[in-house]
């Protein structure tokens, strides 16, 4: 099931841009975001994650590790500055990819979900609270990066 999605499971490069509003603002933040997804190396991929908040001035990195392939679900490992090292549990079907990082030991909860538009694009919607309830929400959509377009 999970090999019908270009997206994560092959390699290569995806652009997106969307919306991102935290709990404690009524205001809503532009970003663009570039993923960036390696070949497959001992039953794991790594895909890294750039986003830029418009206005901001220092963009995040995120580093995914997927691994432990099922039919329709995997493992991912998260980790970031802020919050170091976390694991959490991926599913995929026809139409979705998606994963959540639930647990009494983390710093946050939140789920992230990839809902495939086309064979080059998806919407996306995520959302995480951490610990001292704010949450975080994003919305937007990826897609495929052309061989000759910027960025």
């Amino acid at each position: 099931m999970i090999a019908v999605h270009k997206f994560i499971f092959s390699p290569g490069i995806w652009l997106g841009q969307g919306l991102i509003s935290f709990s404690m603002s009524p205001e809503q933040l532009q970003f663009n975001t570039r993923w960036t997804i390696s070949e497959e190396e001992n039953d794991e991929i790594s895909l890294q994650q750039e986003v830029e908040i418009h206005d901001a001035q220092d963009k995040m990195l995120n580093k995914f590790t997927l691994s432990a392939f099922q039919q329709d679900s995997f493992t991912v490992c998260l980790r970031n500055d802020i919050l170091g090292k976390v694991t959490g549990k991926g599913v995929a079907d026809e139409k979705i990819i998606a994963w959540e990082f639930r647990g009494t030991d983390l710093n946050f909860e939140g789920f992230e979900v990839f809902e495939k538009q086309d064979e080059e694009g998806y919407l996306t919607r995520a959302e995480f609270t951490s610990k001292d309830q704010m949450r975080t929400t994003i919305e937007g959509t990826i897609w495929k990066k052309l061989k000759d377009s910027a960025l």
